[in-house]
């Protein structure tokens, strides 16, 4: 007979590396249960849908390694770019560039309007004629 060894965790499942998300799942008032993702991107909390969890003896929805899969698909889109040639721009053009990440982004359509608009109206006329890299905080 041999003894088995204790495990490190104290049976539980193992800890996720640091930065790697997390899968969660809520309950809406219909009883419905769904997964959710979170992890940091950009210095910003993302949290989106990832879908449905699957029923008992059902073959529609997500398992949780499907989850797990989906999640890290949403972490790989979500990498940063780099910033090319800002250096030159002036603030109006910066703020185009702005206004296109935010739509591209999927921010509310009202959100990307207010952006565009504080800009052109306050911040393009404040600092014309400056570039960006002038700019100090």
């Amino acid at each position: 007979m041999s003894a088995s060894k204790p495990s490190l965790n104290g049976g539980r499942a193992a800890r996720r590396s640091y930065g790697s998300g997390r899968v969660y799942v809520r309950t809406d008032t219909g009883g419905r249960e769904t997964f959710y993702g979170s992890w940091w991107a950009n210095g910003r909390r993302m949290n989106r849908r990832l879908g449905v969890k699957r029923a008992r003896g059902s073959s529609d929805g997500l398992t949780t390694t499907h989850a797990e899969a989906e999640l890290r698909r949403l972490i790989g889109e979500s990498k940063p770019s780099a910033v090319v040639g800002v250096r030159d721009m002036g603030v109006g053009e910066v703020a185009a560039r702005y206004v296109a990440d935010a739509e591209r982004t999927g921010r509310k359509p009202s959100t990307c309007a207010n952006i565009e608009s504080e800009t052109r109206v306050h911040l393009a006329p404040f600092f014309a004629g400056k570039s960006i890299d002038v700019l100090r905080v």
